[in-house]
C-alpha cells in the first residue's frame, strides 16, 4: 500500500519542485502586489497562474512554451507512427 512521505520541517531542498515554483511565484506575482481581500488576491493571481502555465517558456520543456512542447510532442508521435 502506497503511504505519502514527509519532508521535514526546515528542510526545502527535500522538495526541490516545490521550492522552485515557491520562488517563482513570490518573485514574478506576490511581491509585486499588496492584497486587501482574497478576492482581489484571486483577480490577480489567476491570470498569473494561467500565464505561468500555458504561455511561459519552462525550463523543463528546454524553453518551450507549454503549447509549442505540446505540438512537438505530437508531430514526433504522428512520425513515429
Amino acid at each position: 500500500m502506497w503511504e505519502p512521505s514527509y519532508i521535514e520541517p526546515g528542510s526545502p531542498w527535500q522538495n526541490g519542485h516545490n521550492e522552485s515554483f515557491n520562488s517563482v511565484f513570490r518573485d514574478g506575482c506576490l511581491d509585486r502586489w499588496l492584497f486587501y481581500s482574497v478576492q482581489e488576491a484571486r483577480r490577480v493571481i489567476n491570470p498569473w497562474l494561467g500565464e505561468y502555465n500555458h504561455e511561459r517558456p519552462h525550463r523543463a520543456l528546454k524553453g518551450l512554451e507549454p503549447a509549442q512542447f505540446a505540438a512537438q510532442t505530437r508531430d514526433l508521435l504522428e512520425q513515429a507512427a
